[in-house]
């Protein structure tokens, strides 16, 4: 889902420099809802599928959302450029 949310928005896909993770805990997740509150976008797709979404003004790869499923299922992640080895 992240690949595919950056990709309708930037129209570019995620490369290996970056990391993608999902957060399913919702204690987890509680920590991004302040962030996508504040500087998210929401966009809603048909029924039954819900993003907000935030990215920061320097890196337009890099974000973190939350997807809510059917208004039951919501699953939270970031995508964040990788640390270089060295």
């Amino acid at each position: 889902m992240a690949r595919g949310l950056t990709y309708l928005r930037e129209g570019r896909l995620i490369g290996p420099e970056y990391g993608i993770d999902i957060f399913v805990d919702p204690t987890q997740g509680a920590i991004f809802e302040p962030l996508l509150n504040k500087f998210g976008k929401r966009e809603e797709r048909g029924p039954g599928i819900t993003v907000t979404y935030a990215v920061p003004h320097n890196d337009s790869t890099a974000s973190i959302f939350s997807f809510l499923l059917w208004g039951t299922l919501r699953l939270w992640g970031t995508v964040t450029p990788r640390k270089s080895k060295g």
